[in-house]
């Protein structure tokens, strides 16, 4: 408990076993700590800095904050306003089930920090077959109409620091942690609504919905900025800032609208009495302030409030079209026929595009003062900005002026990524390493081990940092080199710039799958293409988003073969040129599943079979007298036949063979008219596209399978920690740091076993041949009934599989796979400690060294009761 407790302070969700409970995360947190204590406040033109001042100013602020507005409201109706469908209507009305429980718990990040309860999700997660009757009671209470929920529904609110050292009120977030009991409910409810919400938000609104990606607002904006660059045309970007938007939701706004989308009564009743009956305290450094009643807004942290923010947020864009169809104002095109665009939303993050019209930016200020009046929530305009295309610098404050904002030039940022006019420049990638440097100084590298904590936080933080610039951008080769360098030397060094230590092995190994003997750290060109690619198949399976509507606006590809691609032209713009910049190579994962034939080209997709009818028949494919065609063009209905015209009919021996491989591929199949063609990504079996199958593809790219590493089940399968793991894995390559191997840095030192004196010490001699090793061996052998009598390493490594059945899963087995490992460690240990400590080798203390390895990895990672040594053999107590 003491470990979980340390790991959801310090916020390093992403450390597993091998490092845990160290002086890494109480270092982290009490950095958290320091960051998020209070030591003063400023709530308008006044300045607290006792403690009770603090808490007590604080409280009656958020109080003030979360009280009911009163006052006049305009109404709102909408005609047109999408309504759920009777198949939806009665999804949302079927009971809460326990399967559907268990999933919305399951899929959860179990560390979050807990609620006033105490009971995080992993509680629920790990101990389910105790609670579960008792959860799905209280879940089937509250959808038959109980009001248990009102009772659970508390939450504290932790002030998170927008930027450092923040002392104004408004410079924090007040992030609610509510109770285990309250978020289950709420997770399953709002997993029902993102499930019919789909059809009644508009597509500008990317935002907490299956099958909408963040990027496509981003790229949607980027492509309009270029075409308007390009073409020497005159735009407005304005970008958006609502004070507070969560916490101004009016809430009967909120259920008139879902009222209006056709939301029946039972739902409306359970979102209400989740978003009224809440009730929250302030936490400020560590004390509970006293709860108070939350009458206004929605709670972030709230599981519901994202998608009931969405439905809110969906107003303006209903308000920006009616308003765009009245002439009121006017979005922006990527070409003088193209369909325009005028909002462009991620939840509260929003951006508004206009002609550089005087007419449009009043009129865009007037709905935002109706959607203010309507919803709740009103826009800061001092922290909203304007940013022009080919417009003066006179021209441009005046149309600020118009809007009641500063206007401010390009490159901005939008969602976190570099909004540019043109190429993005080698500084514009400088922000995202300078995020690399500012992460390690926060760290401690030096107090992890490189096998465990440093691995870890190199695969889930360090590696995941650029990736949301990898999903829009080529990545380009000397930032790549940038990064990895970074990269390297965390893993290597501990990040630290003034310390050298060797790299035991090449980036290249390090970069491999582990069934292919690497560390699984991921290589992030590959990456870079996999997330690329995912672009490709949102276009090919012609996925119904703005982005792709822009793009066949600007640069066609409704047809089949390679007309279906966009035109890219020298006046394309640069990013929309990366996203397709792979797709000769790319095309030949993806494979049709052929419905009525339009979409499917004939000779240039795969269709029927493994290989294009261009490249397995090219000789019948140049007499082909139709080269351009769809499947449908080839087969005529009413003889149910396929008809292939050649410019000659009498053919050689070499086409004769082609022409029959042609038709019996093709006889036996048929077109049908009333389905559509699929597009399937052959890499997955599933054949919906992933990023984990494309980043496999790229890694092979038409190679085939790579050969995999004969101990990677002797490494990676026992369980035992992280660290040890990786240690096993240097072993495996002979690569640890003995006097032999240091010899290639360290000629003038010592190359004599600490153990046992031999002249050389190699890990072959260390782990196999030395004597006070072979002692442990031997009393391993003797008290586990296991053959321990390797004299090599290769033996060592062939001679597990024999020990342990592959195929069997029983907690005695896997117990047994963690004894290689425990005495490979012990005999490392006990070297260490030699040479760094003085201490002297005894057999005795060998071998309670192995026997603890054993009974904790048994206990805590492999959850057995008791693991004991009787009789020669291990004996595991369930």
């Amino acid at each position: 408990m003491e470990e979980i407790e340390w790991r959801q302070k310090s916020k390093a969700l992403w450390l597993k076993a091998g490092d845990n409970n160290t002086k890494f995360f109480h270092q982290a947190a009490s950095q958290r700590r320091r960051v998020n204590h209070i030591a003063k406040i400023q709530i308008g033109d006044s300045v607290w800095e006792e403690p009770e001042d603090i808490r007590s100013n604080l409280t009656s602020h958020f109080k003030r904050s979360f009280r009911k507005r009163r006052g006049w409201k305009p109404g709102w109706e909408d005609p047109e306003l999408p309504c759920l469908s009777l198949e939806q209507l009665a999804l949302l009305e079927a009971p809460f089930g326990e399967i559907e429980i268990f999933q919305a718990i399951a899929k959860a990040e179990g560390d979050k920090a807990p609620g006033p309860d105490g009971f995080s999700l992993s509680f629920f997660q790990r101990y389910w077959p105790i609670v579960k009757r008792d959860v799905v009671a209280m879940c089937e209470e509250f959808y038959a109409g109980s009001q248990t929920v009102g009772c659970l529904n508390l939450s504290n609110f932790v002030l998170i620091p927008k930027k450092e050292g923040a002392t104004r009120v408004e410079d924090f977030r007040p992030i609610c942690l509510v109770n285990g009991a309250y978020m289950i409910v709420a997770k399953v409810m709002a997993n029902r609504l993102k499930q019919v919400c789909g059809d009644l938000i508009e597509p500008s609104q990317a935002a907490f919905l299956p099958g909408r990606l963040l990027q496509e607002g981003f790229l949607t904006v980027q492509e309009l900025v270029a075409d308007l660059q390009r073409d020497k045309r005159q735009g407005l970007v304005f970008k958006l800032d609502f004070a507070k938007a969560y916490d101004s939701v009016d809430r009967e706004f909120l259920l008139k609208v879902m009222g209006l989308h056709g939301f029946n009564p039972r739902w409306i009743r359970m979102v209400r009495q989740c978003i009224d009956s809440a009730r929250a305290s302030l936490l400020i450094n560590g004390e509970v302030t006293g709860y108070f009643p939350l009458n206004r807004g929605l709670r972030q942290g709230d599981p519901l409030s994202p998608i009931l923010f969405v439905i809110v947020a969906n107003v303006l864009s209903r308000l920006c079209e009616k308003a765009a169809g009245a002439g009121w104002i006017s979005g922006l095109a990527s070409s003088q026929e193209g369909s325009r665009v005028a909002i462009l939303q991620y939840a509260d993050d929003t951006i508004l595009l206009s002609e550089a019209t005087e007419r449009s930016v009043r009129g865009f200020r007037f709905i935002l003062f109706c959607f203010g009046l309507l919803s709740g929530l009103t826009l800061n305009l001092r922290k909203s900005t304007m940013h022009g295309i080919h417009i003066t610098t006179e021209e441009e404050k005046r149309l600020a002026d118009c809007m009641g904002c500063p206007y401010s030039p390009f490159p901005t940022r939008y969602l976190g990524l570099p909004l540019v006019k043109g190429r993005l420049t080698k500084e514009q990638w400088d922000p995202l390493i300078e995020r690399f440097e500012r992460r390690l100084s926060g760290w401690k590298g030096k107090m992890l081990s490189w096998g465990g904590g440093r691995l870890t936080l190199l695969q889930a933080v360090l590696t995941n940092l650029p990736l949301f610039y990898l999903s829009v951008f080529r990545l380009p080769i000397g930032v790549l080199h940038r990064i990895d360098r970074i990269r390297r030397r965390f893993f290597w060094q501990g990040g630290e710039t003034d310390r050298k230590a060797p790299h035991m092995v090449d980036w290249e190994s390090v970069c491999k799958p582990k069934r292919e003997g690497g560390l699984g750290v991921l290589n992030l060109s590959c990456m870079n293409k996999a997330l690329i690619t995912r672009w490709v198949w949102r276009w090919l399976s012609r996925t119904a988003s703005i982005w792709t509507h822009l793009l066949r606006d600007r640069y066609g590809g409704a047809g089949t073969g390679d007309h279906r691609w966009p035109s890219l032209n020298m006046r394309a713009s640069q990013i929309c040129k990366g996203l397709f910049a792979d797709r000769t190579e790319v095309v030949n994962a993806f494979v049709w599943k052929v419905g009525d034939g339009r979409s499917v080209h004939f000779w240039l997709d795969r269709w029927a079979g493994e290989t294009r009818f261009s490249d397995l028949v090219p000789d019948i494919f140049r007499l082909a007298a139709k080269k351009e065609g769809s499947v449908f063009e080839f087969f005529h209905e009413g003889t149910g036949s396929w008809q292939v015209e050649l410019l000659r009919g009498r053919l050689n021996t070499t086409e004769t063979d082609q022409y029959a491989v042609l038709m019996d591929r093709i006889s036996p199949l048929r077109i049908l008219e009333a389905s559509v063609d699929q597009i399937r990504w052959q890499p997955n079996a599933a054949g919906t596209f992933s990023v984990k199958s494309a980043y496999a593809w790229w890694r092979v790219n038409g190679a085939g399978i790579l050969p995999t590493c004969p101990r990677f089940n002797q490494i990676w399968r026992p369980k035992v920690p992280l660290k040890i793991k990786v240690f096993m894995w240097f072993l495996s390559l002979e690569r640890l740091l003995t006097r032999a191997y240091r010899a290639r840095w360290a000629p003038n030192d010592s190359k004599a076993c600490p153990l046992c004196a031999e002249p050389l010490e190699t890990a072959q001699h260390l782990f196999c041949t030395c004597p006070v090793s072979r002692e442990l061996w031997d009393e391993v052998g003797v008290q586990t009934g296991t053959w321990t009598a390797f004299t090599s390493l290769e033996e060592m490594w062939e001679g597990q599989p024999g020990r342990v059945n592959p195929t069997d899963n029983s907690l005695e087995a896997t117990i047994a796979r963690t004894i290689v490992p425990a005495g490979a460690w012990t005999i490392w240990r006990t070297r260490n400690e030699v040479i760094f400590r003085g201490a002297r080798v005894h057999k005795e203390n060998m071998w309670d060294m192995f026997r603890g390895c054993i009974r904790d990895w048994g206990r805590f990672i492999a959850n057995a009761e008791e693991v004991a040594f009787r009789g020669g053999r291990i004996q595991v107590t369930r």
